[in-house]
């Protein structure tokens, strides 16, 4: 298996780094872009896969949440090509109408599959 929490991770990062759909972000009415204002958040990864986000707190176990804000999860198969990886996000507002963000397509603004386990640290 290879990095199974690395695109959960990296979206995290790249959506916070962006100042996307993070709570604070206001839409053009003022409003916290949350799921009362969006109606959905899909990652689209280059091959062609959507992930659906869900917003919530964060940590969402056990303890108590410091943020609120979208994520996706996926867990990289095994046999993953590794390298780049494109993705876009795309939101869905409530009157159905959508906003798409992509990172350039250079090859260091994308994701990167690794080969190997996660080293896991508690």
């Amino acid at each position: 298996m290879k990095t199974p929490e690395f695109f959960a991770i990296a979206l995290a990062a790249a959506v916070a780094a962006r100042k996307l759909f993070f709570e604070g972000d206001l839409d053009s009415a003022g409003d916290v872009a949350d799921d009362k204002v969006l109606k959905s958040v899909v990652v689209e990864l280059g091959d062609g896969q959507k992930l659906p986000a869900r917003y919530g707190p964060h940590p969402p176990r056990g303890a108590l949440p410091t943020d609120f804000f979208w994520s996706s999860h996926w867990e990289i198969p095994a046999d993953y090509p590794t390298g780049s990886l494109g993705y876009k996000v795309i939101v869905t507002m409530m009157d159905d109408t959508t906003q798409t963000w992509e990172p350039f397509k250079r090859a260091p603004s994308q994701l990167t599959v690794i080969a190997g386990e996660p080293e896991m640290k508690n």
